[in-house]
């Protein structure tokens, strides 16, 4: 007759040898977008059909929010052994956990009791148990003060942290001074650490919500107020953006968020109805709708990459699975999770330029850190001012070549934001020509050849079919066939001061604007109707100015524009210009 320790220690080493989950650790993944199912509060003792919904996500990770067993009991760790085994039985939970990467947490029903927190007297049985089930002994050390870790993932070059943070194995008593803790100094200390490393988009990782208000009677950080706060201040002097809360125990799913919590906004992605389903608590903070279903299932689709046609985003979904309706429906562009600041200066200039800073953030300073040379930091990284030319504690002029940094600090000297760079180049200005406009006549001389070209010809070798004086930039009146012919547009253009000027080209085919017979626009090759930009320093006066155009097919269109400003440059026509 075996004890009723014997029992449980062999019950917990057939555990361990039988558990059918892959082994924990990092990964790669390439699919876009990368997906994760979310599960959580599934009653072991009732069906789950919402599994076969979750196995048709063909998701790439699994994360189990918490209260994955109701394995309430005070005295017996053999019952919380045997909710897990009920689970690991249900249909489809194999297929499930063969095709996903799987992370877990707990909460109070699988941590072992209802709203239990450091006082539970099975806590320590109960964490080996819940190491052993889901693989976490590796991840986990057997004499941790519980249950978190974190996991990274590589999603085509962008690193996604889920940070699984356990405030059930040290949490107080809630308090009504909002004093109680709910990490202990061990996990806090670690928790900081973690936000300190490089990542692109954190999840941070909790069995009870973050962002419920206190007055609901339900579990929530908002009941450790000084808790949750010392979590945000954590957050905010790490620097750390594109945060976001992934919660459960509500058996229900929505989106909360605390406008600016973070400085940005703190933002909560909630769900927990795998099996169950409740009446929703009256949430403050909820900014999406409820899902409602019994039977339901979650995932996120995470899209990290800047396209052409789209900003970087996470999508929340969360579908019935008996009817397959969509409940709730919620996108997160990572942009909005950020610490925003906007720079303008005139990074090409000929004695001075001026930083100025956008930002809706009066209580964080910029600064910014200005050196010469070395262009080899990396992005996010501020050089040693003591060990650099120039360092300034708030903006001014800039009068020589360089790089400027700029992040926003706090007044305790915490950086809060990400670094961004500029650029910043002196130009020695192109002197005008000795030469004076009296004599000069206007308009472009022009040189027209025909030719079926890939790209601008070399003139110097073409036979010239016509040339003259243009007027006007009608290259389809001056071209005598539809298609495949060639322009050379020489000249002066006149320059009232000094200054840096910025010139542009729209074309359909390719041009190329030469101001000294430097290149300034290549906008060349076949293509359609396009613009391109390019800046040189000039000194008022006459300056040589060559423009080659040419037609390969199909439309034909040209435009010159130039100004100080780039923004409001003015059209540029031959009649604006000399020749000889």
């Amino acid at each position: 007759m075996f004890t009723y320790k014997q029992a449980f220690i062999i019950l917990f080493l057939v555990a361990s040898i039988l558990n059918p989950l892959h082994a924990f650790g990092q990964f790669q993944n390439s699919k876009d977008p990368l997906r994760v199912a979310i599960l959580g509060c599934i009653k072991q003792t009732e069906p789950v059909p919402s599994f076969e919904s979750y196995v048709g996500l063909d998701a790439d990770l699994s994360i189990w929010i918490g209260d994955n067993v109701y394995a309430d009991t005070e005295d017996d760790p053999g019952f919380i052994h045997e909710s897990y085994e009920k689970l690991a039985s249900k249909p489809f939970f194999d297929q499930l956990m063969d095709q996903t990467t799987v992370l877990a947490t707990w909460d109070d029903h699988d941590f072992g009791l209802n709203d239990a927190g450091k006082n539970y007297p099975l806590k320590e049985e109960s964490k080996q148990i819940f190491r052993s089930f889901w693989g976490l002994e590796d991840v986990i050390p057997a004499d941790q003060d519980g249950v978190y870790y974190s996991n990274y993932v590589d999603h085509k070059g962008h690193i996604i942290q889920f940070i699984f943070l356990d405030p059930r194995y040290n949490r107080d008593d809630p308090a009504l001074d909002g004093s109680g803790d709910t990490l202990g100094e061990r996990q806090w200390r670690w928790f900081e650490q973690e936000l300190q490393k490089q990542a692109d988009l954190r999840f941070i990782v909790s069995g009870y919500q973050v962002l419920l208000n206190r007055d609901t009677g339900s579990e929530t950080w908002a009941t450790f107020p000084e808790a949750r706060q010392r979590m945000f201040d954590m957050i905010t002097r790490s620097g750390a953006e594109h945060v976001l809360f992934l919660t459960g125990d509500q058996h229900y799913a929505e989106v909360a968020r605390i406008r600016g919590a973070l400085d940005y906004d703190a933002i909560e992605l909630q769900f927990a109805s795998v099996n169950q389903i409740e009446s929703p608590e009256k949430n403050i903070h909820r900014v999406s709708t409820v899902a409602s279903s019994k039977h339901s299932f979650a995932w996120l689709d995470i899209h990290l990459d800047d396209t052409k046609y789209d900003q970087p985003y996470v999508l929340f979904t969360v579908k019935s699975h008996e009817t397959g309706e969509t409940e709730v429906f919620y996108r997160v562009n990572l942009s909005e999770i950020e610490r925003r600041f906007s720079l303008s200066a005139k990074e090409r200039f000929v004695e001075s330029t001026t930083i100025s800073i956008e930002t809706d953030y009066d209580y964080l300073t910029p600064r910014v850190v200005f050196y010469e040379g070395d262009e080899t930091l990396a992005e996010d990284e501020l050089p040693d001012p003591t060990s650099q030319d120039v360092s300034l504690d708030e903006f001014g002029l800039f009068t020589r070549s360089g790089i400027a940094k700029i992040a926003l600090f706090d007044d305790e000297g915490y950086r809060r934001s990400k670094v961004q760079s500029m650029k910043l180049t002196q130009l020695l200005p192109k002197e005008a020509l000795e030469l004076s406009s009296e004599g000069l006549k206007q308009g472009l001389a022009f040189r027209y050849t025909e030719g079926v070209f890939e790209d601008i010809p070399d003139f110097s070798t073409q036979r010239i079919v016509a040339e003259g004086v243009a007027n006007d930039w009608d290259i389809a009146a001056m071209a005598q066939q539809e298609d495949h012919y060639a322009f050379e547009f020489t000249g002066y253009i006149k320059i009232e001061k000094e200054a840096v000027y910025t010139f542009s080209t729209r074309s359909d085919d390719g041009t190329r604007l030469y101001i000294h017979n430097e290149l300034i626009v290549d906008n060349g090759g076949s293509h359609s109707a396009r613009t391109r930009f390019g800046q040189v320093a000039l000194r008022p006066g006459l300056h040589p100015f060559r423009l080659e155009y040419f037609e390969d097919y199909s439309g034909q269109s040209l435009e010159v524009a130039f100004g100080e400003d780039e923004e409001q440059l003015k059209f540029l026509h031959p009649n604006d210009m000399f020749h000889d």
